[in-house]
Order: structure tokens, then sequence, then C-alpha cells
């Protein structure tokens, strides 16, 4: 079919889905429903369209088709759900009587629309709500969305839209560099992962950074898989998306930008024949990391005092520990307290109101799937080091942890910012998850069960502190004694592990 036919066909399938949509997004907005429905379907079919042409662009599969249907479809009927919701079944409180889920989002998202009606110049305003929007990024662009959709009256959920299209599109460029690295079934279950993973489906409801940031940063990815034979265009493109990235963070485009690079450096490496040349660019990278951990460290360090002590107060348990055992065990304390959040026991127990405990556990229950994944990838990308994307996973699964470890301490026990931080390496996230999932089809992963005997134990453990602790349920056992008997049983699976491979089996650890 001819380009331009093409673009026709696309042109009208989007218009006819866009008059539908914007039909349901004007009927739960205020104001005018005709005039909203005009303007929300404009907006509908432009992202439409634009989402037809990036999966064309990424390969136009079917497969591809229903996961960034999935994608988008889900986070706009969940982003209608909290916009409604939440001023009936939420609490009596300004962010939540307005429909928004996080307080940036409310502050942000109502000053960007105040600042697209006041009829005065934008600049000022952006620096005088420096507060809402650090990097200002999304205060603007929101603002100009306003201006040219919703100027008549506020529509918030116009930016839901935008945030399940960045979301989309983020699935789209991900999907298509990871088919293009580790094929078709890495990329299904990365995409799926993607897809339905439950903060980002919060965030990519919601009026926030979070889904812009993930969307650049799987298009960054996208970029440079050409780098060999177009690499000026490629480092051009990327060169750009850096950039706009940083108008919305400059941390995440930061640390987005040195995995990819990281990720280019150990492709190019693998290529290399000559030992020299392999030792002094290995010496040049490392100094340049070097100098962006020293970077992250002055950015780091500023918070942590403050969200040290946030953590304590608001954790029973942590301050019980702090109280037994001393202040020097901070540190480890929170940054252990920051990876488990959001706490699945915790949330299973809590007494707030339903919709509130129903994203509670749907949010903890997703980042448990996931962490025994995680630390089984940790361990098998080094086993299976030599294979030919090695060294890159290896690379991306230090990355990872170290921005794990990060989001931990920048947010120490928050369970919002916290895992907010951690979802914006999404997409490094999703292809861990895809590649070890595939690898334990291949054969019997023991450890893969073992870490998840222990996360079980380590859930049963904490839930019978939450029971005992709220509710006067359950036998009282002492905190420190919990502890004791979780990091017991916790050597007792390794031991027991390493010994059934070792002694009884004859087989090497997998």
């Amino acid at each position: 079919m001819k380009t331009s036919n093409l673009l026709i066909k696309d042109s009208l399938l989007a218009l006819g889905s866009g008059v539908v949509m914007g039909a349901v997004i004007s009927s739960f907005s205020d104001g005018s429903f005709w005039f909203g429905w005009l303007k929300s379907g404009l907006l509908t079919a432009i992202l439409l369209l634009g989402l037809i042409r990036v999966w064309r662009l990424a390969g136009a599969g079917r497969t591809l088709a229903l996961l960034m249907l999935v994608a988008f479809t889900l986070r706009v009927a969940f982003g209608i759900f909290l916009n409604q919701g939440l001023p009936q079944l939420g609490f009596d409180n300004p962010v939540q009587n307005t429909g928004y889920v996080f307080s940036d989002a409310h502050d942000r998202d109502q000053a960007a629309y105040q600042i697209a009606i006041s009829g005065k110049a934008w600049l000022p305003q952006i620096k005088a709500n420096i507060a809402t929007d650090q990097y200002g990024g999304l205060l603007a662009f929101s603002a100009l969305v306003y201006w040219i959709f919703s100027a008549d009256v506020h529509r918030p959920l116009l930016m839901v839209l935008i945030s399940a299209a960045a979301m989309a599109a983020g699935l789209a460029f991900l999907f298509a560099f990871v088919h293009r690295k580790w094929g078709n079934k890495v990329a299904l279950i990365a995409g799926w992962v993607f897809a339905l993973y439950p903060d980002s489906i919060l965030l990519g409801s919601s009026q926030m950074r979070e889904p812009i940031l993930i969307g650049l940063t799987c298009l960054l990815l996208w970029s440079v898989q050409n780098l060999k034979s177009k690499p000026l265009l490629s480092t051009i493109f990327a060169l750009v998306i850096s950039s706009v990235t940083c108008l919305f963070s400059v941390p995440v485009a930061g640390a987005a930008f040195t995995l990819v690079l990281g990720m280019v450096f150990f492709e190019w490496l693998h290529d290399q024949t000559k030992m020299q040349t392999k030792r002094n660019a290995i010496l040049l990278f490392a100094v340049f990391l070097v100098l962006v951990g020293l970077t992250g460290w002055y950015w780091l360090k500023e918070s942590l005092s403050y969200e040290f002590s946030m953590a304590v107060s608001g954790s029973g348990w942590i301050t019980a520990l702090l109280d037994q055992y001393g202040e020097q065990y901070q540190i480890p304390l929170i940054t252990f307290y920051g990876l488990t959040q959001p706490l699945l026991p915790a949330a299973l127990v809590d007494s707030s109101l339903p919709i509130w405990k129903g994203i509670a556990i749907f949010r903890a229950a997703g980042w448990f799937f996931i962490i025994p994944f995680l630390l089984y990838a940790f361990a098998a990308v080094i086993k299976n080091r030599k294979e030919e994307k090695g060294s890159q996973l290896i690379f991306i699964s230090l990355a990872l942890a170290a921005w794990i470890l990060i989001s931990s301490l920048r947010a120490g026990g928050d369970q919002w910012d916290n895992p907010r931080y951690r979802t914006t390496f999404l997409p490094w996230i999703a292809i861990l998850v895809g590649w070890v999932w595939m690898h334990l089809r291949q054969g019997k992963h023991p450890w893969f069960w073992r870490i998840v005997s222990m996360e079980v134990i380590f859930i049963f453990v904490f839930l019978d502190w939450y029971l005992y602790r709220n509710f006067n349920w359950g036998p009282a056992i002492p905190f420190p004694y919990l502890i004791l008997f979780l990091g017991a049983s916790i050597v007792l699976i390794l031991a027991g592990g390493f010994i059934w491979d070792k002694k009884i089996t004859g087989k090497k650890l997998r």
C-alpha cells in the first residue's frame, strides 16, 4: 500500500476512534459536553494517529498492537475511575476531592491551568511555581495543552490521555528494541510486564512526569539500535531526546543516558579484537562512571537526613529496631525498608478506605511479584556472562540495582516517592524480567524458587507482625525474635540449597 494511502487509512481510524473516546472523556469532564467532545476528540485523534504511526515504525505486528491497545485503554479507564471515584470514595482533602491520586500532580496541574487561562506571560509564572515543578517542563507542557484544548474549563483527563499515550508509545519502542536484541519471546514478556505493572498503570493514569520520562527513555533506547549503520543520525537523535528529557527531570535524563551509553559501549566492546583497545576503553568508561557516581552522590546527599527522619517517624518496626540496636544501623535498615515498599503485608491488613486499600494491595502485589525475578537476575546474568549480550545484561542489572538502592535512600521508606523513582527504570525492569522468564523456561532453576520461598517467609513474618500490631491477632512474638526467625530461615534456605546442589545432586548452581 502506498504511503499516502496508508496515512489516510491511519488518519481515518484515529479520527473515528478519537470521536468515540472524545465523547467518553467529555462526558466525565466539566463544561459543555459538545465543546468538550470537540476538543477531547481532536486531542485523542492526534494522539491515536501518533500511536498508530509509532506502531508501524516499531514493526506493526498484531501482538504489539494488542499490547499498545491494552496499555493505553487500561490507563485511560483507570484514570477516569480515579478522577470520578476519588471525590466520592477517597479522603476529604483538596487533592482527592478534585480526583487526583498524587499531591504533586494536583498542585502542578492546577497551576498549569491557571497559567493557561491567565492571559499573562508564562515564563514568570512558571518560575513562580517552581515548587510545583522543579524543572518546569511538565508545567509548561500542561499549560500549553490546556491553552489549546481546554481554555474554557479545566479538564484534567486530557493530561491522563497524554500520560497513557506516552506509556503506549514507550511500550512500542521498548518492544522493537528488545525484539531485535533478545528475540520475540523476551520482547513479548517484557511488553506485558511494561503494560501491566501496577505502578506504571497508576502513574500512566495520572498527571505525572514519569509516563513521559519512561516514554522518552524507551525512545532513547530505540534510537541507538541503528548506531552502527547510522552513527551520526543516531547520535544526534539520542542527544536531542536526552535534552528533551532534561526539561522534565535532569537526574532521570542523566541516569537513562548513562545506562543507554553503557549498553552501546559494551556492544562496541564485544566487537573489538585488540586487548589493548579493550583495556583503554574500559578504563575510560570506568572514569566516566566514577564521575557520574560523584555527581549522583552530590544530588543524593542533600535530602538523606530529612528522608531518614521521615522513614523513622513513619515506621513502627524501624523505630523498634533502632531503639533496640542503636542509630548506627539507620542507613541499612531504612534502605532495606525502602526496598520492600510498597510492603505487601502492611497493605493486606491496612484499615484504610476500600479504594486506597485496593490500590495499596495492587501496587504491593506487583512489586513483590517482580522482586524474585530481579534478585535471580542479578546472579543469573553473571553466570551467563559469556552470552552475546551477557555484558549488556550485567551492566543493566548493576545499574538497576544501583538505581533501586538510590531510590530507597532518596525516598527512604516512603511508599509513594520511592516506588515512583524506581518505576522510571521500568524499561530495564521489564527487560530483566523478560530475560529471566525465558531463562526459567529452558530448564530447572531451583534457586529462583528458593528466592520465592524466602519472599513467602518474609511476607508471613511481617503479616504476623502487622496483624498483631493492628488487630491484636496472632501470637505475641517480640519483634526482634521475628527478625531472628526470618534471618534463620533465609540462612537455612541458602545453606540447604548449597548443600543440596553440591553434595547430593553434584550439580552446579543454577
